[in-house]
């Protein structure tokens, strides 16, 4: 299962920008919404909503940079040499490391938190994924359904095709069917019907007559 080349409709550029897009609301909405899961990201006892969103904002745009990176890098990766599963989730394993460590820097120097780098590079470790692997996994899910029902599509259109090909329409159909049962109903005539003799009036002449009429004629026997 591991060894099997993942699919090509993965790493298709309409399919990646519908990913990035996915996950960067995704994620936005996922950290702001839900509550319990903010004091795992920042220290907001001092924080407001709007700096919370804000500094959420450039996070998360950080975190789709880099996906989108390395998305662009694994388009032309597979395009060159097909991947199969096991390199996809160890490039996935990747993304996230590189997002945890996007992440502790911009929360440690630019938000200034007061947790240790480590600290806060250990937090985003476990957490990222959590935000990674969901939106991933709807995502997949349905960009495989939408290319299986345009597969279908595309197989029912070939049977239509198939079939007004070899079937005619039915305006034509009717137009053979009379031609050929005219072309039958003349030919029938000629073979059913019989052929006429042809009668030619041929009268004797005038030397004909006479020598019918001198030649002797039989004497009756006498008894």
């Amino acid at each position: 299962m591991l060894n099997k080349i993942i699919p090509d409709y993965y790493t298709t550029k309409d399919n990646i920008i519908f990913y990035l897009i996915f996950v960067f609301f995704f994620s936005l909405g996922f950290v702001n919404l839900f509550t319990p899961f903010q004091g795992a990201w920042y220290n907001v006892q001092h924080y407001t909503r709007a700096q919370l969103f804000t500094d959420t904002l450039i996070i998360v745009a950080g975190g789709t940079l880099i996906l989108a990176v390395s998305r662009t890098i694994l388009y032309y990766a597979h395009k060159k040499k097909p991947i199969n599963y096991l390199q996809y989730f160890a490039w996935m394993v990747v993304e996230v490391f590189f997002i945890a460590l996007l992440y502790a820097v911009i929360v440690r120097y630019v938000v200034e938190d007061v947790r240790d780098f480590s600290d806060i590079f250990t937090r985003a470790v476990i957490f990222v994924p959590t935000i990674i692997v969901i939106p991933t996994i709807i995502s997949h899910l349905y960009i495989s359904s939408r290319y299986k029902d345009e597969k279908i599509e595309e197989l029912e259109s070939r049977q239509e095709q198939a079939k007004s090909v070899t079937t005619p329409p039915q305006d034509e159909e009717f137009a053979i069917s009379e031609e050929f049962s005219g072309d039958e109903f003349i030919l029938d005539n000629h073979l059913t019907s019989p052929t006429e003799p042809q009668h030619t009036d041929i009268q004797p002449s005038e030397n004909q007559k006479s020598e019918v009429a001198t030649e002797p004629q039989p004497s009756p026997s006498s008894n």
